[in-house]
């Protein structure tokens, strides 16, 4: 693992990918912390880094296209399958090393509260929590960010891919007012969720009759409930929509509220994509 960890921070050392992430991100907190510390007068390190997660739409998707993208493109990615590695051990090698890139901005970031404190008030708990959250919650962006890399052979697509889910993850509780709250449409919406998610699983486990038969199996429960106690769906949708925003999740901290569900489901993401990306992975290495 920390033979790919040190290749993979080589990587993002001798290419623009590292250095124009963390460049992306110190402008942007430059010009957030000149906006709202230095001429807005304020002594809230927290607001900057809640106006400053819209720059992970950009950033984290130029870190992580070509963790495997690019492998793949170039054909490294024979040599990755012939090391006397595991799969988990190579995948969560390119997961630190991103993570390390991803920690650079955030190390200058923890340097801003005291100097801040020489000027005004500037409570450091909250601002230091606020910091740690947001590093999270861009882990969780970048593990989203890994899988799609992992299931694409360009660059360019893996970065547009990530920035689709990130930029719909971001709107994701604004779009939930749109959609009415009546059990019908619940069926529509869940229908359409679980054939994503029967193609999802067709491709990650080249079994679709597998796939597409739990997926039936959904659909049925599903359209059981509905003539049951079709009430039971009303504004679940709303609630399911609104669940999952990883952006939202951040508001909390930015209050100065230790919000161990979001904690939590910061890390259950990352462990989530990380997996995936590891059986993508070794569905590859084995085929």
């Amino acid at each position: 693992m920390s033979a790919i960890l040190l290749r993979d921070l080589r990587s993002y050392a001798v290419t623009m990918t590292g250095w124009v992430f963390v460049a992306f991100i110190l402008v942007f907190m430059g010009i957030f912390t000149m906006t709202y510390n230095l001429t807005g007068g304020y002594g809230n390190f927290e607001y900057v880094l809640s106006e400053l997660k819209i720059v992970y739409l950009v950033g984290v998707p130029v870190l992580t296209m070509r963790s495997f993208a690019e492998e793949r493109r170039s054909h490294t990615d024979q040599l990755l399958y012939a090391l006397p590695l595991s799969s988990g051990s190579i995948v969560v090698g390119k997961y630190l090393a991103m993570l390390a890139v991803l920690s650079v901005p955030l190390v200058a970031a923890c340097l801003v509260p005291p100097v801040l404190a020489t000027f005004g008030d500037v409570y450091l708990p909250t601002a230091y929590l606020t910091i740690g959250a947001f590093f999270l919650m861009g882990a969780a962006c970048a593990a989203i960010g890994m899988l799609v890399s992992s299931l694409c052979e360009s660059q360019v697509t893996a970065a547009v891919g990530c920035f689709v889910i990130l930029l719909v993850d971001y709107f994701l509780t604004s779009l939930v007012d749109y959609i009415p709250a009546d059990a019908a449409t619940a069926v529509v919406v869940l229908t359409i969720a679980i054939l994503l998610a029967g193609a999802g699983l067709t491709a990650l486990t080249r079994n679709g009759i597998f796939a597409f038969g739990l997926a039936a199996l959904a659909e049925v429960v599903l359209v059981a409930v509905f003539l049951i106690n079709g009430s039971a769906l009303e504004g679940l949708v709303g609630d399911m929509l609104s669940g999952p925003s990883l952006f939202d999740r951040f508001s909390p901290f930015v209050n100065g509220i230790v919000d161990l569900a979001s904690v939590t489901f910061y890390l259950a993401v990352s462990a989530a994509f990380v997996f995936l990306t590891i059986h993508v992975f070794d569905s590859r290495r084995w085929r």
